[in-house]
């Protein structure tokens, strides 16, 4: 990437008739073939590393459960990249004469876009874990799940309004969860919003049934293995797919700081 985007940056401002022009070119072209090989092998050493288990996220790592059976295609864009850096180099060593800024811009935007795509893989490739199978991305210890399943989760959270599902605040308490389990990876409104994937989960329904979201939520991780399974207790489950169902029809934005109030004696 620096190689590349040294050329693009010389062919932009260095005259053509000058000979550091030139020099530049060839240098920077060299560079940039010479990485090439070592880049390449390094990514391919890196992949092999990856655990049997984490490699099956790749698909919806690259392309996201909109585009996930495109994995192929999209994996080929990689090969691209390689080949767009690899001639491009050639050419500036053998015509860097010839050269021109929109050669260059192509190889720099395109290593940019494998840059992205391997932050967002990295990252992808470990769920439903944050530390590989010691804790989830919510942040709970795996062995910790069998312990809050069967007090809640609510009772040691120093967040949440609530230290548990109060009657006739479900929701309130659902929000709480909300906030526990699923803010890491969800927001509410905007990019990979719980709004937007229910929506999707369920087409074309005028509302939201909190017992079908409850009965999801029961089997989360075995229907999509790269999220957390759901952890409290089920009356925390039920709060929370009563307040998911209330997002059907509005925009819920929580406060800033949402603190359990607490007392001297605490």
């Amino acid at each position: 990437m620096a190689g590349c985007l040294a050329l693009a940056l010389s062919l932009a401002f260095t005259r053509a008739s000058r000979d550091l022009r030139l020099a530049a070119i060839r240098t920077f072209s060299g560079w940039s073939l010479f990485w090439l090989l070592p880049t390449l092998l390094g990514g391919l050493a890196y992949y092999h590393v990856i655990p049997r288990g984490m490699l099956d996220n790749m698909p919806v790592a690259l392309g996201t459960q909109q585009w996930e059976q495109l994995y192929a295609q999209l994996s080929r864009v990689i090969w691209i990249a390689v080949g767009v850096v690899a001639l491009t180099s050639l050419w500036g060593l053998w015509q860097p004469a010839r050269a021109n800024l929109v050669t260059w811009v192509v190889p720099v935007l395109l290593l940019t876009l494998m840059m992205g795509y391997f932050e967002r893989a990295r990252e992808f490739v470990r769920k439903p874990y944050v530390i590989g199978y010691y804790m989830y991305s919510n942040s709970i210890r795996v062995d910790d799940v069998p312990y809050l399943t069967k007090t809640g989760r609510l009772p040691h959270a120093s967040g949440p309004r609530h230290s548990q599902v109060p009657a006739g605040q479900r929701e309130e308490a659902g929000r709480d969860m909300f906030m526990l389990l699923c803010s890491r990876c969800h927001t509410m409104n905007g990019i990979n919003s719980i709004r937007g994937n229910l929506a999707r989960l369920y087409p074309g329904q005028s509302s939201w049934d909190a017992a079908a979201i409850e009965s999801f939520l029961r089997n989360i991780h075995g229907a999509r293995p790269f999220m957390p399974p759901f952890i409290g207790s089920t009356a925390e489950r039920e709060a929370l797919a009563a307040y998911l169902a209330t997002l059907d029809d509005h925009r819920d934005i929580p406060p800033p700081v949402s603190a359990r109030p607490t007392s001297r004696s605490d």
